[in-house]
C-alpha cells in the first residue's frame, strides 16, 4: 500500500486561499478557468451555482471579481474522482493501484482571534483508489471513463482529454468535516512562507516544502500505519 499526497484547490496563484476557521472546519475551494483565449464551453457552474449546489456559504469565501468565474471543480466528492493531464502529477497518479490513498492538502488561510491570520496547508480530504483510468489507452478504456467518471471536471469540461488520467474512489474515500493542520510558519527564511512541521515528516514521512504543487508518494510501511491512523482510516 502506498500514499500520493497531492496540493489541490485554490491558490494564490489564482488570487486568494481556501478559509479555515479556529476550530479546523473549512471550505474547499476549488481553481476556476483562467485561460481567456481558450474559454471553457462546457461547465456552466461559477462558484455561486456551485455553492447553491453544495447548499453551503462558500460564495462568502470568494472574492467579488472571482464570483462569477467558472469553476474547475477536481477533485470531487460527491462520485469521488480526481483528473490530471500533466506531470508530474500525472505520471504520480499512474502509479497508484486499487486500495492505495490519493491524499489531498489545501493552502488555506487560517482566521486566528482579533482579524489575524496565517498561510498554511491543511490536509481536508482522501480517496481510497478504485481504478486508475488513462485515455487514449484503449477505446473500451475511454468508453469507461466517460460512463464511471461523468462528474469529474475533466470529463464535464470542453478542452481536449489527451494524456488524461481520472482516479476514481471507491466508497471509503472521505472529505473531511475538519481538516489537518500540518504546517507551520517558516521562521527561518520568508519563502517558503510555511513549512511542515516537524512532527509531521517525523511520524508521516512528509516532506519539509509542501508549498509547491508537486505530488509526493509515501511508501513506508510505518508511515503507511501512521497516516492511516491520523486520517481515522479502519480499511
Amino acid at each position: 500500500m502506498k500514499a500520493v499526497l497531492l496540493r489541490v484547490g485554490i491558490d494564490k496563484g489564482y488570487g486568494f486561499l481556501s478559509p479555515v476557521f479556529q476550530d479546523l472546519s473549512f471550505r474547499y475551494i476549488p481553481i476556476y478557468y483562467k485561460n481567456k483565449i481558450e474559454m471553457e464551453k462546457n461547465e456552466k457552474r461559477d462558484y455561486y451555482e456551485l455553492s447553491r449546489e453544495q447548499q453551503n456559504d462558500l460564495i462568502d469565501y470568494v472574492p467579488q471579481k472571482y464570483k462569477r468565474r467558472i469553476v474547475h471543480y477536481d477533485p470531487e466528492f460527491e462520485t469521488y474522482s480526481y483528473g490530471e493531464p500533466n506531470n508530474p502529477k500525472r505520471g504520480a497518479l499512474l502509479k497508484l493501484t486499487k486500495g492505495d490513498l490519493l491524499i489531498f492538502y489545501l493552502g488555506g488561510k487560517l482566521h486566528l482571534d482579533n482579524y489575524k491570520t496565517e498561510m498554511g496547508c491543511f490536509i481536508f480530504g482522501y480517496f481510497e483508489v478504485d481504478k486508475v483510468y488513462e485515455w487514449n489507452k484503449t477505446e473500451i478504456e475511454n468508453k469507461q471513463m466517460l460512463r464511471d467518471c461523468n462528474q469529474n471536471a475533466h470529463i464535464r469540461s470542453s478542452k481536449s482529454r489527451n494524456n488524461l488520467v481520472i482516479v476514481k474512489g471507491t466508497q471509503r474515500s472521505k472529505l473531511l468535516e475538519k481538516c489537518i493542520y500540518f504546517t507551520k510558519p517558516n521562521e527561518d527564511v520568508i519563502n517558503p512562507p510555511y513549512i511542515t512541521k516537524e512532527s509531521f515528516t517525523k511520524k508521516y514521512g512528509i516532506r519539509k516544502n509542501v508549498v509547491r504543487a508537486t505530488p509526493q508518494t509515501i511508501v513506508e510501511a510505518n508511515y503507511i500505519k501512521n497516516i492511516k491512523s491520523l486520517l481515522n482510516i479502519k480499511f
